[in-house]
């Protein structure tokens, strides 16, 4: 009978305990309960100070700054392509203006006074400001 007080456990217990606590040493012998992708990972995992199951600080620090640096490139290229197109549309905008205004020119030479609608228009509208409101 067991003893009050005392839970009785397996001695597999001390053994699991001690394996979870400690990262896994096994690095060669049998790997038969291994199959291809997690002994593939496993390898990937041995970098560093790293062992199977768990890792060092230092490799979680240089995969995230592996990883950050990464985000800055992906995040640095994009905003290079944007200040790019953006010089494009700026660029494209300026010579789509300035061709109007050329063009414009050129057929303002042969148009009288009285055929240019758009001045036309700007004087009616500065008449009808300068007339007195008149109150109703």
């Amino acid at each position: 009978m067991a003893a009050k007080g005392k839970i009785s456990s397996s001695p597999n217990v001390s053994l699991q305990e001690a394996s979870t606590n400690a990262p896994s040493t096994r690095l060669g012998g049998d790997r038969s309960s291994l199959d291809g992708f997690s002994l593939q990972s496993s390898k990937r995992l041995l970098t560093g100070g790293t062992q199977i199951g768990g890792g060092s600080y230092d490799s979680y620090m240089e995969e995230h700054k592996s990883r950050l640096e990464g985000d800055i490139e992906y995040t640095t290229r994009k905003l290079e392509l944007e200040q790019r197109r953006r010089f494009r549309l700026d660029k494209d905008l300026t010579m789509a203006e300035s061709e109007f205004t050329q063009k414009r020119a050129r057929y303002k030479k042969w148009q009288s006074a009285e055929d240019d609608a758009v001045a036309n228009k700007a004087a009616d509208v500065l008449q009808l400001e300068k007339r007195p409101r008149s109150c109703t």
